[in-house]
């Protein structure tokens, strides 16, 4: 439910990037909302008329936050928003996972954080030890921006910041 939370919040936010989980998770609270506006389209109908005030209300309300989200969805593995107008194409991004550490269109969203606890890296490589002074760096960066624009509150940032200084040392 968060994820849907913070992409009705984000509704006009286009730049920046979503993971994955929160992609998906709106889609899903987002087919659930539909489907209970498709009800209580059918209860209101009448033999004669069909209403679609409910589903037309909520896909109206929903238009800009979708689009916000699959922009930021794709960002998020690297590709332009405008995928979204080759929607094939674009299917296949939404689905791929992001890009590890910052790309062109900004860090990694804030519930990708690189935990090395199993000893290997994204790509499926092992790492040779601890986090470096310089990764280790990289993510105190990343994370003091995470909660200077408000994607992190100050106790989800003093909790992540000590378990990648315990990982560190």
């Amino acid at each position: 439910m968060n994820a849907y939370l913070n992409a009705m919040r984000k509704y006009a936010t286009f730049a920046g990037r979503a993971t994955r989980a929160e992609y998906w998770l709106f889609m899903l609270v987002l087919f659930g909302i539909s489907a209970v506006a498709l009800v209580l389209d059918a209860a209101v109908s009448s033999p004669f008329s069909q209403s679609t005030i409910f589903i037309g209300i909520t896909y109206l309300v929903h238009f800009l936050p979708n689009l916000a989200v699959t922009v930021r969805r794709l960002h998020d593995t690297g590709h332009s928003g405008w995928w979204v107008l080759v929607c094939p194409v674009a299917l296949f991004f939404l689905c791929l996972q992001g890009s590890p550490g910052a790309n062109a269109y900004g860090v990694t969203p804030a519930g990708q954080l690189n935990d090395r606890d199993d000893g290997r890296e994204r790509g499926g490589r092992a790492t040779v030890g601890p986090l470096t002074q310089l990764n280790l760096t990289e993510e105190l960066e990343r994370l003091a921006q995470l909660r200077a624009n408000g994607s992190l509150t100050d106790t989800e940032f003093d909790v992540m910041k000590a378990r990648l200084l315990a990982k560190g040392a």
